[in-house]
């Protein structure tokens, strides 16, 4: 069993230019649209690219067992701006609102969910301050974080692959002011094609 990390680097700043406001409702949040720009504001950078591969509409493809974990941090990738992120919100969505996907491989049985429920997790980490007029001067802070992960508990049939999409709300703040909430629509795909039956 192991964990798969990820870091979700989201262009806060970016998005508060495009968009200018943003909906506060988080039952009805401002949506980017087409799944084509979510490339332009948000990154994800697996630890190892070998188990994770993702596209421009964000959709994460997985070689994985069961057993592992995923594990997902958000933050933002602008440097030295007043705008932060968080994720407040996944959640698979309602099966009846998948988009297809041309994938003639993939099992049609979409009915049995192969991942647990995400669920937020608290951790402690250690971040540097360092003194500006020596920085061989460094005093480690003791912040907490948080991720979100999920475990694998199925996996599709030897040969086939499955995806799976989740609804993804993040809430964008302006120094200690709450902007809005953004949703996308990102798909896990659990990849077993390279295995034959």
């Amino acid at each position: 069993m192991r964990n798969i990390d990820m870091l979700v680097a989201v262009k806060a700043e970016e998005i508060m230019n495009d968009y200018g406001k943003l909906s506060k409702d988080i039952n009805n949040p401002s949506a980017l649209h087409p799944s084509s720009m979510y490339h332009k504001y948000v990154r994800i950078m697996p630890e190892d690219d070998m188990l994770v591969s993702v596209d421009n509409e964000l959709n994460i493809t997985l070689k994985a067992n069961i057993g592992d974990t995923l594990r997902w941090n958000v933050t933002t990738l602008n440097i030295d701006t007043m705008y932060s992120c968080t994720t407040v919100k996944i959640s698979p969505m309602n099966m009846s609102s998948m988009k297809p996907m041309n994938m003639q491989s993939m099992n049609t049985n979409d009915m049995q969910m192969m991942m647990s429920m995400p669920v937020m997790k608290s951790f402690m980490t250690f971040m540097p301050s360092v003194d500006m007029t020596d920085p061989l001067n460094i005093d480690m802070q003791h912040m907490k974080n948080c991720c979100w992960m999920s475990t694998i508990t199925d996996l599709p049939h030897a040969g086939t692959a499955r995806i799976m999409f989740y609804e993804c709300i993040i809430a964008v703040y302006r120094e200690m002011t709450l902007m809005g909430y953004i949703a996308m629509e990102p798909g896990l795909i659990l990849d077993q094609k390279s295995i034959l039956s």
